[in-house]
């Protein structure tokens, strides 16, 4: 079975530093959990946080629950 957890959102830290986020993630992934899921809370951009949390976790999974498009242009 494999088993996720909804890591970061809306009320669930704002504010906290990259150090406090970073933690939570490897925290996470040492756990055991297969998946972290982050929905975009909008004070951090989803896909600047998975990549800095790519470079610290080595076998978890990472995905977005919710990602705001309009901002994205398409170029």
């Amino acid at each position: 079975m494999r088993i996720g957890i909804y890591a970061y959102g809306p009320g669930m830290g704002l504010g906290k530093g990259l150090d406090d986020l970073t933690e939570r993630f490897a925290k996470i992934e040492a756990d055991g959990f297969h998946t972290a899921w982050s929905a975009n809370p909008g004070q951090i951009d989803q896909f600047t946080l998975m990549s800095l949390m790519g470079r610290i976790t080595k076998r978890i999974e990472l995905g977005t629950a919710v990602l705001r498009t309009y901002p994205y242009h398409p170029l």
